[in-house]
C-alpha cells in the first residue's frame, strides 16, 4: 500500500504543479476562464484568479514532499469539490466554456468527464489521507540526512 500511496502522491503533485504553473504563466487567460463561469462577484474574480494558481502549486508540492501533507490533502479535496460544483452549475446552465484547468495551451470545454475527473482525484486524495503513514516526507528525509 505504501508504494500505491507514494505513486498517488507523485501523480497529484504533478497534476497540481502543472495546473498551477500553466495558470501562473498566463494569468489573463485564467482570469477570463474564471469570469466565464459567472459564479463569483466581479470584485472577487481578479483576487481569486491571481491566488488560486499559487494555492494549487503550494498544496501540490505539500502533498509531494510531505510538508503538512494532511492539511494539503484536505484542502485539495475541498478545492476539487468546489471545482466540481462550479462545473456542474455551468453544465446545468448549458454553457460551453473553457474549464481553465490547465491554461490556454490545453483548452478544454467543460463536460461531465471533467466532473468525473475531479471526483476521481478526490478519491485518490482520500486514499492518501487514509493510508499515508508519512514515512516518506521531507521532514523525515531531512532528519535522516542531518541525524536530528
Amino acid at each position: 500500500m505504501i508504494v500505491l500511496v507514494l505513486m498517488l502522491r507523485i501523480f497529484i503533485t504533478y497534476i497540481f504543479i502543472v495546473s498551477g504553473l500553466s495558470k501562473i504563466k498566463n494569468p489573463n487567460h485564467f482570469l477570463m476562464a474564471v469570469n466565464s463561469y459567472q459564479i463569483l462577484p466581479s470584485f472577487l474574480i481578479a483576487p481569486f484568479s491571481n491566488t488560486l494558481p499559487w494555492v494549487e502549486l503550494i498544496l501540490g508540492i505539500g502533498v509531494g514532499v510531505g510538508f503538512y501533507i494532511r492539511i494539503s490533502t484536505v484542502l485539495l479535496i475541498f478545492l476539487l469539490f468546489l471545482f466540481a460544483i462550479a462545473l456542474i452549475i455551468n453544465l446545468i446552465r448549458g454553457r460551453k466554456i473553457d474549464c481553465g484547468c490547465f491554461g490556454e495551451k490545453n483548452p478544454q470545454h467543460i463536460n461531465w468527464n471533467l466532473v468525473a475527473r475531479d471526483f476521481i482525484l478526490i478519491v485518490f486524495l482520500l486514499l492518501i489521507l487514509i493510508f499515508d503513514d508519512q514515512t516518506i516526507t521531507a521532514n523525515n528525509l531531512l532528519s535522516l540526512i542531518f541525524l536530528v
